[in-house]
């Protein structure tokens, strides 16, 4: 029962989505959009669709070039959208981990969403782990407590 209502909970938050990047085209609100498009791509992922989930991040960075390209906010949350994307997706992968912690060496200073930047700490912290160790997972865990707080 419970997987019958999570389906149904993502249709109607696709659907919202779906409807706010109608709106926000109409109104000119690239924001609007980027976010949208975010928030399908997590729900693709979740639901394990990878390339659906990889071509709404794409969507996203459409937007973020085209108007948004100056707001370096937007291009950091779209980072750690990503990276949380393929860390999901293989999560014994350690290739990114350098890109990762250059995306999240500046989060404790910026406004944002405390909860993604949170995730893309603990996504940095299991790949630390993985190529370098308990201590630097654990260093770049502790980064991530003073950041979501």
């Amino acid at each position: 029962m419970l997987g019958a209502n999570t389906i149904r909970a993502s249709q109607v938050a696709n659907r919202a989505a779906l409807h706010a990047i109608e709106w926000a085209e109409e109104a000119q609100s690239p924001y609007l959009a980027f976010f949208m498009y975010c928030d399908l791509a997590t729900i693709a992922a979740a639901q394990g669709a990878a390339s659906r989930a990889r071509s709404l991040f794409d969507q996203a960075q459409r937007e973020c070039q085209r108007t948004l390209r100056e707001d370096e906010r937007l291009s950091i949350l779209r980072d750690a959208f990503r990276f949380e994307l393929q860390h999901e997706l293989d999560c014994t992968s350690t290739t990114d981990a350098a890109r990762l912690g250059n995306v999240c060496r500046p989060l404790p200073h910026r406004e944002g969403w405390p909860e993604v930047f949170a995730a893309a700490y603990r996504t940095y912290s299991e790949k630390l782990l993985l190529a370098q160790g308990l201590s630097a997972a654990l260093s770049a865990n502790a980064s991530g407590r003073i950041c979501a707080q």
